[in-house]
């Protein structure tokens, strides 16, 4: 049955199945088919699945779902010249009439029954009887399915028949991050994150991955015995005693557990987590079957391999215990020296900013998730070392801003470091996306989302002009939203502290910096730059949310240029309340001096919580 199809017994009977619980839920919110695929992290705290840890479980669960559907009914053959071929077998239940279709996909009009087909397995080809090929076309869950190999009765596969299976086989072990980020985009949640590290740290040594969960693990171990000598009471959650702001691997772990931290007694550790341990794998991913198993044989008492075999997977089980200090004798790295230079390891691309890619990272001795701003910096011709000075003044401005900066809508800053040509910001890792990216995925927002977004933004927006520090490019690109509704302004590429006279005639003249669609008057016409150049700015990403597009959008940059030099405010949306309206007239004023500033927003009637 197709998954639009289903109805909500069907959805019930799913979840009874492969035993993920929450059937009530389901039930009582009229769950069907049709609503899977568009269900995220919101929508299923929403139907009452409170779990972190079940959500992420049932996400996944839901995009491997979706993926076999849409291929319910196609199989893969791959013939002799190495070409595959994805072959609708919808209606074929017999080998036969399946070979038959695969043949005349492929051009080929020979009988049927003069083809064999074959399956590889870890000790070669193997042909297969003509019910198995049967059961292989119509389950969804065989992975055999999209690398069947065809050939002539009387004759073996190819080497190209064996290299195509192979890649596929390679790819297929990545498949699941790529379904996966589908539904979490580039920015998924810390605990999806540390249960699949092998997927997002892909070009990472296992031994390196594997030691920094180690450290993380024996770090949160170490926390969590420093709470208990200093209360009487439960443990704190381990979160509460780190410096920095992100949780670590070993933090996510036990948290899920959903567990008091008091478990953990003062020399061994809770595995009641080991559902969430990272997928590290223990060879290459192109390595043939004898290699990877050989591989795994090899691993000593001290590998992560060992410590995953000897946990349970069994999230019901009782807690088990493994002595952690026994197992990983410290090497030292977990108490390295916090002045050194950070140590950390590069992950996949999650985003770019002003100048250059955004990577995810991992500290080396904590375990932090961290997002790593990598800006190649350029040097060599005269133009090129202008160029280079231009983005290291840029780049110091932006850290010397940061480095100061503590406030909980504004993206943390973790330290720097220099490797070649590369410039490397650490930062805090914020799960989710920015406001743009959300737009792009879901439309416009409801003004009840837009009011709490605003809010935050001006929280953060007030923290910087009381301390002198003008953003210059506020708009949804730039307003990073977490996986729980949390706002944080990021990118501070162009911002700038205002001097103590900026207000007076000579020291004031804007240069023109900042993103066409959200510039203020003032600053296209160059003669002002002041805090409220922000509040214009803000007024446009209220727009931008309530419209889903940017301001002007009937408009070129140029055009817009002239639009705003010239006083133009945006067109407000309409169907919006009284309330907002004002908000946006009044963020809106032509003259700088008397629009309101962040601390005057905050209270207006626009911004008031909302009772329904």
């Amino acid at each position: 049955m197709k998954l639009d199809a289903w109805t909500n017994e069907n959805v019930a009977d799913w979840l009874r199945t492969h035993n993920y619980g929450y059937v009530d839920e389901f039930k009582a919110h009229k769950v069907a088919g049709r609503h899977l695929a568009q269900l995220n992290l919101a929508l299923l705290k929403e139907i009452g699945v409170m779990s972190v840890k079940d959500r992420a479980r049932l996400i996944s669960a839901l995009a491997q779902l979706v993926e076999s559907q849409r291929k319910i009914a196609s199989a893969g053959f791959v013939f002799p010249d190495g070409r595959h071929v994805d072959v609708d077998v919808d209606g074929c239940f017999d080998a036969l009439s399946i070979k038959k279709r695969a043949l005349r996909a492929n051009s080929i009009h020979d009988q049927p029954d003069m083809y064999s087909v074959f399956v590889l397995s870890a000790q070669g080809p193997r042909m297969i009887a003509d019910h198995e090929l049967v059961a292989i076309c119509h389950d969804s869950n065989r992975k055999e399915r999209d690398a069947l190999i065809i050939c002539l009765a009387d004759l073996i596969p190819t080497e190209k028949q064996y290299a195509v299976v192979r890649s596929k086989s390679t790819r297929r072990k990545h498949s699941s991050s790529t379904r996966i980020r589908k539904f979490f985009g580039q920015r998924p949640p810390s605990e999806l994150i540390s249960s699949n590290l092998g997927e997002y740290f892909p070009e990472q040594n296992k031994k390196v991955l594997e030691r920094t969960v180690i450290n993380s693990m024996r770090r949160s171990v170490r926390l969590s015995r420093m709470s208990r000598a200093s209360m009487d009471s439960t443990a704190a959650p381990v979160s509460y005693f780190l410096s920095s702001p992100n949780p670590t691997v070993g933090d996510n772990w036990f948290n899920a557990a959903s567990r008091p931290l008091s478990v953990v007694s003062s020399k061994r550790f809770s595995t009641a987590t080991a559902g969430m341990l990272p997928a590290i794998p223990d060879a290459p991913p192109d390595a043939p079957p004898d290699t990877q198993s050989a591989t795994t044989q090899a691993s000593d008492r001290n590998s992560f391999s060992t410590l995953i075999n000897r946990l349970s997977l069994n999230l019901e089980d009782s807690i088990s215990a493994l002595d952690l200090d026994e197992d990983f004798p410290d090497d030292g790295t977990d108490n390295a020296d916090p002045s050194a230079a950070l140590r950390w390891i590069k992950g996949s691309v999650i985003g770019s900013g002003s100048f250059g890619t955004v990577v995810l990272g991992m500290n080396v001795n904590t375990g932090a998730l961290m997002a790593v701003k990598q800006v190649e910096v350029p040097s060599g011709s005269v133009q090129g070392e202008k160029r280079r000075q231009n983005m290291l003044d840029s780049l110091r401005r932006e850290i010397e801003l940061l480095r100061d900066l503590d406030h909980e809508n504004i993206v943390k800053y973790h330290g720097s470091t220099w490797d070649q040509n590369v410039f490397n910001i650490f930062l805090e890792y914020v799960p989710g996306g920015s406001v743009a990216s959300l737009l792009s995925n879901y439309g416009a927002f409801e003004e009840p989302l837009v009011r709490s977004f605003v809010r935050q933004i001006l929280l953060g927006l007030a923290y910087l002009h009381n301390r002198d520090i003008i953003h210059r490019d506020i708009k949804g690109a730039n307003i990073l939203v977490d996986n729980k509704g949390g706002v944080k302004i990021g990118d501070f590429g162009i911002s700038k502290r205002m001097d103590k006279d900026l207000l007076s005639t000579t020291r004031n003249r804007a240069s023109l910096q900042g993103s066409v669609y959200w510039m203020a008057p003032e600053v296209v016409r160059q003669t002002r730059y002041t805090k409220k150049a922000d509040i214009w700015s803000l007024g446009c990403l209220v727009v931008e949310m309530f419209t889903g597009t940017h301001p002007f959008p009937e408009f070129t940059q140029m055009q817009a240029l002239f639009k705003i030099g010239q006083s133009s405010s945006p067109a407000l949306p309409e169907d919006i309340s009284p309330e907002a309206r004002t908000f946006l007239e009044l963020s809106f004023a032509s003259d700088h001096t008397k629009r309101p500033d962040a601390d005057e927003l905050l209270n207006l009637p626009f911004l008031e919580p909302l009772i329904t």
